[in-house]
């Protein structure tokens, strides 16, 4: 077990837990935060009895995204960074399922769909909303999300930005694990176990092979994405937009 940076990792064979625990920044994605979450999935899997990977958040936040300040940052190491720890369910060789209890938003949501199970909250918010400030996404969004969810919903949730409750994507995604609260952390976890009753070997073939097309789109599109994203980041409309808007939509995300 380690604890760093809000992340903490947790040894169960044949699961390894990686928890995301950074209550002050809503598990934003910050360089120490995304720097941990690295090392967890390095050392997850590099233990020898570790089958599969099960990643829990806060209930109040599975992943708020990127901080303001590093979307504003005018240099490319931020995003770089982003990129790597996006896709760390992707390129781990083993299974991940995620529990996302909380919201989970822009990269934040990019990366619970990297997981190859996730199980969402059906009263919890989730969204793509990079156009909310005027951004094109990068990361490989666009095949992500119209692979995993469908095409017609991707590009509706990718153009006009807004949050989608659980229940509602369940309604429109068939196959899509969506359940109560209190069960979705149960859900992943009897979900990881089922899956850990197979070889480790064989699941790391069978990650290989599920991932292989979203690895190769991501990375295929990766330097065209990236220059529409800091081309899109230079506009001093979405700078503005980003200042003005960042916390109110965060707190939409939480409806009383």
């Amino acid at each position: 077990m380690f604890a760093e940076a809000g992340v903490e990792l947790w040894l169960t064979p044949p699961l390894a837990e990686i928890r995301l625990l950074d209550h002050d920044n809503h598990n934003r994605m910050v360089p120490p935060f995304q720097a941990a979450a690295e090392h967890a999935f390095y050392e997850a899997t590099r233990f020898p009895r570790t089958r599969v990977v099960l990643v829990t958040g806060l209930p109040t936040a599975f992943c708020a995204g990127a901080a303001p300040e590093e979307l504003l940052a005018e240099n490319g190491a931020a995003i770089s960074d982003a990129f790597s720890f996006i896709r760390c369910p992707l390129m781990c060789p083993l299974p991940v399922v995620s529990a996302v209890s909380g919201p989970a938003v822009g990269g934040g949501f990019l990366f619970a769909l990297y997981t190859d199970l996730p199980v969402l909250n059906q009263h919890a918010s989730y969204a793509a909303n990079f156009m909310s400030y005027g951004f094109v996404p990068a990361m490989g969004a666009a095949q992500l999300l119209t692979t995993k969810l469908g095409y017609l919903l991707g590009t509706e949730m990718l153009f006009t930005g807004r949050p989608y409750r659980g229940a509602e994507l369940h309604a429109r995604v068939p196959g899509l694990s969506v359940v109560p609260a209190a069960q979705v952390e149960e859900t992943a976890r009897r979900t990881a176990l089922r899956i850990a009753r197979a070889p480790r070997r064989s699941l790391e073939l069978l990650k290989s092979r599920m991932a292989k097309p979203l690895r190769q789109a991501s990375d295929n599109t990766k330097e065209e994405e990236l220059a529409g994203l800091q081309e899109t980041l230079r506009n001093p409309e979405v700078r503005a937009r980003i200042t003005r808007l960042y916390a109110q939509q965060w707190r939409g995300m939480h409806p009383r």
